[in-house]
């Protein structure tokens, strides 16, 4: 974890890096234990009266899109947490080694704590004029809302998404998996200039040239 950490922020301008430091953390997790294991997230342990229910009292158990925080693989609140199996990329990964969970979470923990007040309005910006224009599909996980659009670029970015065809759409080229990360980001560029322009800026100062040395499994 440390090492996907310190690799994404590697190049970050340092006004975000320190307020990234001086607030958010990384923890990692088992199936059995679930996020949940943390106090930060305790509150969305599934419950005996919740199965299979996400209305009422039982919302704090599931994700925005109808699943049970239970189940999955990681978050990115303050504590980034990530499950160890899709970290070690065993065999028990339940995304296969085709995506990296921990670089998508610490990029939703980059969005909330280390940019400032501009920076967030600047992806809101980004992520209505594109809904706007139809340039990411709909029906995406991307265009759910400005959080997504940010961490799935995030995950395009360092080339930490194969689960194409119904993965990452920002990580397509011409309907199929980009070739590397210099492709992806040259897709952004083409398609989402103002994504890309963020993306340049927050994770390497606009020297876009350096490659991230990221992957699925790291």
């Amino acid at each position: 974890a440390a090492v996907i950490v310190s690799r994404m922020i590697a190049h970050m301008p340092s006004t975000y890096c320190h307020t990234l430091a001086a607030r958010a953390q990384v923890g990692v997790f088992t199936k059995a234990e679930s996020m949940a294991v943390y106090p930060d997230y305790a509150y969305m342990a599934d419950r005996p009266e919740c199965r299979g229910i996400c209305s009422g009292g039982c919302a704090s158990t599931c994700t925005f899109d109808g699943r049970k925080w239970s189940l999955t693989a990681g978050s990115g609140g303050r504590l980034a947490s990530i499950l160890d199996d899709n970290l070690l990329c065993d065999s028990r990964d339940p995304y296969r080694h085709g995506f990296n969970v921990l670089i998508h979470e610490f990029g939703h923990t980059i969005h909330g704590y280390a940019l400032d007040g501009s920076m967030k309005t600047r992806i809101t910006n980004a992520y209505n004029a594109a809904r706007s224009r139809g340039t990411w599909s709909a029906s995406s996980y991307a265009m759910s809302n400005e959080k997504e659009y940010f961490a799935q670029g995030t995950s395009a970015w360092f080339n930490a998404d194969h689960r194409n065809p119904h993965g990452n759409i920002m990580s397509s080229c011409n309907n199929h998996q980009c070739s590397n990360e210099m492709a992806e980001r040259r897709h952004i560029y083409d398609k989402d200039r103002e994504l890309y322009n963020i993306l340049a800026w927050v994770y390497d100062s606009n020297q876009v040239s350096q490659p991230g040395n990221l992957a699925t499994c790291v």
